[in-house]
């Protein structure tokens, strides 16, 4: 494993190298409407993150009120 992190790190290490070294210029342009596009996407990956966590925390959340529910109930019986 340790080979392997090293190789990986070698050639990232060679690749930024050579970037540097031998770089042409490259004459391009984001426009207003690519920058918009790349803003919306953005967006749109935190809302599903959001929208999906709160569809794994909400059953969760009642499970737990459920079975804490259940417990106090067991503990006032005594």
């Amino acid at each position: 494993m340790k080979n392997v992190n090293r190789n990986y790190s070698v050639s990232v290490g060679m690749t930024l190298v050579s970037s540097l070294l031998f770089y042409e210029h490259s004459y391009a342009y984001i426009d207003p409407g690519t920058t918009s596009v790349v803003f919306s996407a953005i967006g749109y990956i935190l809302a599903g993150l959001a929208v999906a966590f709160s569809f794994l925390i909400i059953p969760f959340r009642k499970l737990y009120r459920f079975f804490k529910e259940k417990i106090k109930g067991k503990n006032t019986e005594n």
